[in-house]
């Protein structure tokens, strides 16, 4: 789940943000010389830094293995910071704590995707399938022999040449 792409509902305090990506810290790691940093973000400056390993902020040599998990303080205010759904693209409104998104988005949203009931397929759909044919599978329109997918069928139905007119004021 890929906490660095979360929208959240308001400005996050500045002392919770990493120094290196300026987003709120994820899975924060405080050096020796006590600068905290997202674990991925410390991990990335250490390996390309070409004079070995130092404090990205004060040039501090530094030893990963001095490293540690931040206090939790920290990882407390981290979690209380509310964010947006990461389906709100697709209309969930949900605004809830961070420490709950990856449940929220992985399990209870119901803007979320689902793997193609065919294992053969790849693609992944908006609703949970209601039986175990993919419905990605193309398909002719019975009226204008258009191609197109069985999912996009009742899409292609309101604007079909060939389909009966529909009453407008139903």
């Amino acid at each position: 789940f890929d906490m660095y792409g979360l929208s959240y509902a308001t400005e996050p305090d500045a002392n919770l943000l990493c120094p290196i990506c300026h987003d709120p810290l994820v899975d924060p790691v405080t050096t020796p010389c006590d600068h905290t940093f997202c674990y991925r973000c410390l991990r990335r400056s250490i390996s390309s830094s070409p004079s070995g390993s130092a404090c990205p902020i004060d040039r501090d040599l530094l030893c990963w293995l001095d490293c540690f998990s931040a206090a939790r303080l920290i990882r407390t205010q981290l979690n209380s910071l509310i964010v947006k759904c990461p389906y709100q693209g697709r209309g969930c409104t949900k605004e809830v704590r961070r420490e709950v998104v990856e449940r929220h988005a992985t399990a209870e949203c119901r803007y979320r995707e689902f793997s193609c009931p065919d294992m053969a397929c790849d693609k992944r759909v908006r609703h949970k399938p209601k039986d175990d044919e993919c419905p990605h599978r193309q398909i002719s329109c019975a009226d204008c022999e258009a191609e197109m997918e069985h999912e996009d069928r009742d899409i292609h139905l309101l604007s079909c040449p060939k389909a009966k007119t529909r009453c407008q004021g139903c």
